[in-house]
């Protein structure tokens, strides 16, 4: 679920995320409004909001829509609430490409521009479900996984790194969380050996583990960790002080993203998560 002001790049990101993978989109703006400028009854909305969710296995829903966001929750798996600032939405909002699935025309998509703009503007200060408060009380409540991102760079790749091997296949993942469980030497190795399985990833030796023994910073103690991969291989670093933790997947075999986040959510029984492949 992506959740955010108008123009914060909801739907940019959902196309993105999906790729070329058939996952269904659902964006809120479809579903909210009759033909024209009448606004659906709710009860309406939610009726055929329930029936995309029942009738897809994997999907994203996007919108500004607080209160079909929150019919949807339940059936949510992770929260993405994209809050870069009022002015990098307007700015988005004067860039938008005409979107036909929305309006029947350019002419018309920029004749509501000066309007949409002023909306977008009272974000901050709006009491209605399309406001901050609003949005933010949603994204606080919720209790699965979730991100807020505050700024473009955050969900926006700025750099393309060249691929010097192009015919090797590589996939790598960063994973980063703040953590509640009970870490220690042995749920680093369960962890590592678990997460190697729930990927299908083959092993070829037990977990190496490290722990600094009073020889670095003590805000720094915690552990270092690897195990090695018939394709590559996984490290861990947890920081117990600070229940922090960053799991580095290399691997040149491909794997399920999503298993990866849910694995390491629940054994770290993570109180949140952010991940960036690459």
């Amino acid at each position: 679920m992506l959740l955010g002001n108008a123009g914060a790049g909801k739907s940019t990101i959902a196309k993105r995320l999906i790729g070329d993978r058939a996952i269904a989109r659902l964006s809120l703006d479809e579903i909210a409004w009759n033909p024209g400028v009448e606004r659906k009854p709710l009860v309406e909305s939610i009726v055929l909001l329930e029936d995309f969710i029942h009738q897809h296995d994997q999907w994203i829903i996007e919108g500004c829509y607080s209160d079909l966001v929150e019919a949807a929750l339940p059936h949510c798996r992770e929260l993405r609430f994209l809050n870069p600032g009022v002015e990098v939405c307007v700015a988005h909002c004067r860039q938008r490409p005409w979107e036909p699935e929305k309006l029947a025309s350019a002419a018309e998509q920029q004749a509501m521009l000066d309007n949409l703009i002023d909306w977008v503007k009272e974000y901050d200060h709006r009491t209605d479900e399309f406001g901050l408060q609003r949005h933010r009380a949603i994204f606080n409540a919720f209790p699965g996984k979730k991100q807020e991102y505050r700024s473009v760079a955050e969900y926006t790749p700025t750099i393309t790194m060249k691929n010097l091997a192009p015919n090797i296949l590589r996939q790598r993942l960063l994973i980063e969380g703040l953590y509640t469980a009970d870490i220690d030497r042995d749920s680093v190795e369960s962890y590592l050996t678990g997460l190697a399985a729930q990927l299908n990833l083959r092993t070829y030796g037990k977990p190496i583990i490290h722990t600094p023994g009073g020889l670095g910073k003590a805000e720094n103690e915690g552990f270092d960790a690897f195990i090695p991969l018939i394709d590559s291989g996984i490290s861990l670093y947890v920081w117990s002080e600070a229940k922090f933790f960053a799991a580095v997947l290399f691997t040149c075999k491909a794997f399920d993203v999503e298993h990866a986040l849910n694995y390491t959510h629940q054994h770290f029984q993570a109180t949140e998560i952010v991940h960036q492949s690459f």
